[in-house]
């Protein structure tokens, strides 16, 4: 059962690019992945902290491994959306700062988001745009529900999935890793 939008499948219209002013006055564009971004994605995965790529990906990853990679950059029209928040960089492009996804299940009902952000990009009030940016797109695809699984020493994620209006839910099974949702109500 789903709310209007694009229906089960179906891909969503790309809004195009958004700005988003930070809580520092610094500037990002917030857009939707591109193939092309292979190379800036492996090297904003290569600038995180060990801790920052242990609270996104859940194990100690030294490397991102191509498979994961080429699915980043490559998203399933009408059942995966992937942005990036990317800066103005001093040779004139850009960097990739951080990154948000979700992956909607097979019934279009509900999706599981991740996010990453970059450990100098913290705290300025990104994870909390690029959620509410899931949340718009999850509502426009018909989704009825968000959710995500967060470690529970990530206090950083849990209050800002709170302040968005997330709740806990479950503690998953495991002790260490706490499930967050949000229910898409039609604005």
């Amino acid at each position: 059962m789903s709310t209007p939008g694009a229906g089960a499948g179906t891909p969503l219209r790309d809004p195009g690019p958004r700005d988003i002013a930070l809580r520092d006055g610094r500037h990002v564009t917030l857009r939707t992945i591109r193939p092309d971004d292979a190379q800036a994605l492996r090297q904003a995965f290569d600038r995180l902290s060990s801790e920052a790529r242990y609270t996104r990906f859940m194990a100690p990853l030294k490397q991102l491994p191509v498979d994961m990679l080429e699915r980043a950059v490559n998203p399933a029209a009408g059942q995966e959306v992937a942005l990036v928040a990317v800066a103005a960089n001093d040779a004139g492009g850009e960097t990739i700062v951080a990154g948000a996804r979700y992956i909607a299940d097979a019934h279009n009902e509900g999706a599981e988001f991740a996010v990453t952000v970059a450990d100098e990009w913290q705290g300025l009030g990104l994870a909390t745009a690029l959620l509410r940016e899931l949340i718009r797109r999850g509502r426009a695809q018909g989704l009825r529900f968000i959710d995500g699984f967060v470690l529970a020493r990530n206090r950083a994620m849990l209050e800002c999935a709170k302040r968005v209006g997330f709740e806990i839910v479950t503690d998953s099974g495991d002790p260490g890793t706490l499930r967050v949702r949000f229910e898409l109500r039609p604005e």
